[in-house]
């Protein structure tokens, strides 16, 4: 039995050193081949979140869109601390970065004390351009 199982360890290390023949290895930061279209974005890619605890007893939910697409998001935060828990949800739109204040979106959940512990979530999904308005005649 060890005279058979050497050889076929040889072979699947052969194999697992040659690897594929025809791969090319990725260099980050490199562009696709102009063949291939590049694809969008993901939301997680293009929407950054930034919230944190104000002293003043509230947690502040801000989302900036950093990418040519909109977005909606919907957020969620279970919060707790010494004045008890606090549950919260908000759906945000945010506009393409290039529209200014519009990417950004802030959601404030007033709680029953200061600072704590948060958990939070979001999901966001890209919306279809806005139509443009039929040519009056």
């Amino acid at each position: 039995m060890p005279r058979m199982l050497a050889p076929m360890l040889a072979a699947l290390v052969v194999a697992a050193l040659a690897g594929p023949a025809t791969a090319e290895p990725y260099v980050f930061g490199r562009s696709p081949p102009p063949d291939q279209d590049p694809t969008p974005p993901e939301p997680h890619d293009c929407v950054v979140n930034n919230s944190d605890f104000t002293p003043n007893a509230t947690y502040v939910i801000e989302l900036t869109n950093t990418c040519e697409q909109r977005y909606r998001c919907t957020v969620s935060a279970y919060i707790t601390n010494s004045g008890g828990p606090t549950h919260d949800e908000a759906v945000l739109t945010l506009d393409p970065a290039s529209s200014g204040a519009g990417a950004r979106k802030v959601h404030i959940v007033k709680l029953k004390g200061s600072y704590g512990m948060a958990q939070s979530s979001q999901s966001c999904e890209a919306l279809d351009p806005q139509p443009k308005s039929p040519a009056t005649k």
